[in-house]
């Protein structure tokens, strides 16, 4: 069994997407994969209590549907999807397929197709707002079109934590995890601890602190 809690504030994620993962809520299906784009796009993957898979997203007249489709038909499909902004979107299936919209950054595009004749894997991939970019893959991570806070944060090795008071100081660990608002508010998750700016809201602070506390 899984044990996983999902909270966001109110309009914070499209109310479609808000309803359905509240039925899935009460069906008690675990949710394996959740995106959502600012302009009301959204996909999720949740598998039920007997390990069947389900799959939704908000249109089916989506330009990559019939992609969509076709993936989620096939058992066991790992599939990871990406929303940006001005119509931006990346659909990762297995370790060979891809496909996105054709203004997703050719930096981008270029490091996944290498990854897939090596044989990488790719943790998660992100898209930024103003077509920046983040990703973590076997072969470690790389970011464009970021700058400030959040370029220093990424680029940061070393750092030490206190999980907890008295507790000895570990690893902040590799990067797996960024988001960006269009206000220019970030988060970065790390395997031990994550940072934010100033500006993210303190209820999510909060929960991000005592999550990893947890």
């Amino acid at each position: 069994a899984h044990w996983q809690t999902r909270s966001w504030s109110e309009g914070g994620v499209p109310a479609a997407l808000a309803a359905k993962l509240e039925k899935m809520r009460t069906k008690n299906h675990h949710v394996n994969e959740v995106s959502f784009g600012a302009a009301g796009e959204w996909f999720v993957h949740g598998v039920d209590a007997g390990g069947t898979s389900t799959f939704s997203w908000w249109d089916s007249a989506f330009a990559a549907s019939r992609q969509l489709r076709k993936w989620t038909a096939l058992p066991e499909s790992r599939l990871h999807v990406a929303f940006g902004d001005e119509g931006r979107w990346l659909i990762l299936q297995g370790h060979n397929g891809f496909c996105g919209a054709e203004h997703v950054a050719a930096g981008l595009q270029k490091r996944i197709r290498k990854l897939h004749d090596a044989k990488g894997t790719i943790g998660v991939v992100r898209l930024l707002p103003g077509g920046a970019y983040f990703i973590a893959d076997s072969q470690g991570s790389q970011w464009a079109g970021l700058g400030g806070e959040v370029a220093a944060e990424l680029a940061r090795r070393g750092d030490k934590v206190c999980s907890a008071p008295g507790e000895p100081s570990i690893a902040a660990g590799e990067v797996l995890d960024v988001a960006v608002g269009a206000d220019g508010s970030w988060v970065v998750l790390r395997e031990h601890w994550f940072r934010a700016s100033a500006s993210v809201a303190a209820p999510l602070r909060e929960r991000l602190g005592r999550f990893y506390l947890e």
